[in-house]
């Protein structure tokens, strides 16, 4: 259920997009911090809220050759990380953890020396090389509760023109190097990115023609793999993610040659599911898929922005950027959900308020979890004098509410808006705006002027000339001064 992103190092680059105030928040968000540097990434969370990844080390601790330590985060936010790095490696990430605490991933320079690893989760460098003498590199991307670990392993074709070629690996967590080559589809090259609890693997493999599809493999080795197909008239695929139930998800190449979230059949048979994108979006991509069948990954907007999304897994289209269900303030951009575990906590990578690239963590908010109190003042002031009306009302966490306050009328007083008291956008304001972070307590104040004639209680009716609020006499000269009068045309 966890896999490696397709954007592993990758740089992003996005304009920050804040969120809509009206916007319904369904998610906390908690920056994870780093481990001494300035950006991290989040990869992977278990059903305990453990949290693993990548982040950039203290500069003042380590040279520039250190580019990346992998990390176990403190899912708090309070920046208790660990650094799972000794000093004799200069880079390493942290892929996938399990239910026991076990966390696989690797170590060294991706692409050039990297090599499988099971970490000490303590950090004192404890840590289990998976690897064997004959592989160029090796990754290891998923770990399911039995310890049994999931990547893929590089070696040097000897033929021209000698290109490195990848093999989908289920690796030998004793570190023993009994690791098992899970082949291809017909093809040279394959890679394994998750790995269930009941030992189901997949990932990707090339065909006899060179395309790659999405995979399940036999994990005897034995090469009784599954090609997955892809979307209909599409060309490529990738599983990126397995659940306990079997269900698969990943991306595939529609007719267009847009990549898509698929959610894939898992006996081969070709019914797969295209889950579309974001609203006004482009390609999009699966990462993560849970025991409750909750799918996540990201999709490029219609700015070209990288967008965390979580996925309908019916096809229906009715899918989320997880930029519009979180709070406005403060500011993020989510730019991929990497992992979500089975009480539906994500993790990923996206940009926090002073624009860093940084791990985060969202949780699911309660039904109602601020308690917004409004008073007006004075007391007497009617439940009309303000939207909502005084009183208690329940919001989400992080929700923009909007406050009005309007004239009140009860006669003989009629009751102006002065300003608000509280923790409001404008308190001058009569509409207004509170953010609720928390239970807020918020107070309209009004005023009363003297009753004057011509107010709203006191208006000026059509028989009175002078406007003095009395019809009499002196209404009645003024009146028979303009008897006869004629303003008509034909009294021209």
């Amino acid at each position: 259920m966890r896999k490696n992103s397709l954007s592993i190092h990758m740089a992003i680059v996005v304009v920050l997009a804040a969120s809509s105030l009206s916007a319904e928040v369904l998610y906390h968000v908690t920056d994870l911090g780093t481990i001494g540097g300035q950006w991290s990434t989040a990869y992977s969370i278990n059903n305990a809220g453990q949290i693993v990844g990548e982040g950039e080390p203290d500069p003042n601790l380590y040279p520039p050759s250190h580019k990346w330590h992998a990390a176990l985060f403190d899912p708090t936010g309070d920046g208790n990380n660990i650094d799972l790095i000794p000093r004799d490696y200069s880079e390493g990430t942290a892929y996938s953890i399990n239910a026991p605490g076990q966390i696989a991933g690797l170590v060294g320079e991706p692409w050039d020396d990297a090599r499988a690893m099971l970490f000490d989760p303590t950090g004192d460098g404890n840590n289990i090389d998976l690897g064997t003498p004959d592989e160029w590199t090796s990754y290891a991307l998923s770990i399911n509760d039995a310890g049994q670990i999931v990547g893929w392993s590089s070696f040097l074709d000897i033929s021209p023109p000698f290109n490195s070629l990848r093999y989908a690996t289920l690796f030998d967590s004793t570190g023993d190097g009994n690791n098992v080559d899970l082949g291809t589809l017909g093809g040279k090259s394959s890679n394994a990115y998750s790995i269930n609890n009941r030992g189901q693997i997949v990932g990707e493999a090339s065909t006899a023609s060179g395309s790659e599809r999405a995979t399940l493999f036999d994990p005897t080795g034995e090469g009784n793999n599954i090609n997955l197909g892809t979307l209909p008239a599409g060309g490529e695929s990738q599983a990126s993610s397995i659940n306990d139930l079997g269900q698969i998800a990943g991306q595939a190449d529609d007719s267009s040659g847009r990549q898509r979230a698929a959610l894939f059949d898992p006996n081969g048979s070709g019914n797969n599911i295209d889950l579309g994108t974001i609203a006004g979006g482009g390609d999009s991509w699966a990462n993560s898929i849970n025991n409750a069948g909750q799918i996540v990954g990201g999709a490029v907007d219609g700015a070209g922005n990288w967008c965390a999304a979580l996925f309908d897994p019916t096809g229906s289209a009715a899918n989320a950027n997880l930029n519009d269900v979180i709070a406005a303030v403060p500011a993020w951009h989510l730019q991929e959900a990497l992992c979500i575990n089975d009480s539906g906590w994500i993790v990923g990578l996206g940009r926090n308020s002073d624009n860093v690239r940084r791990a985060f963590l969202l949780t699911p908010v309660s039904s109602y979890d601020a308690t917004l109190t409004l008073n007006v003042e004075p007391s007497d002031v009617g439940i009309d004098s303000t939207v909502p009306p005084p009183g208690e009302h329940k919001y989400l966490i992080g929700r923009a509410v909007d406050l009005q306050a309007q004239l009140f009328m009860a006669c003989p007083a009629v009751y102006h808006f002065d300003h608000w008291e509280g923790d409001v956008i404008d308190p001058n304001l009569s509409l207004t705006t509170v953010i609720m972070d928390e239970d807020k307590i918020v107070t309209a104040v009004f005023v009363a002027p003297e009753p004057v004639c011509g107010d709203e209680c006191h208006p000026i009716l059509q028989g009175d000339l002078n406007g003095d609020c009395y019809i009499n006499f002196t209404d009645f000269v003024l009146y028979s001064d303009m008897w006869m009068s004629c303003t008509h045309p034909d009294c021209d």
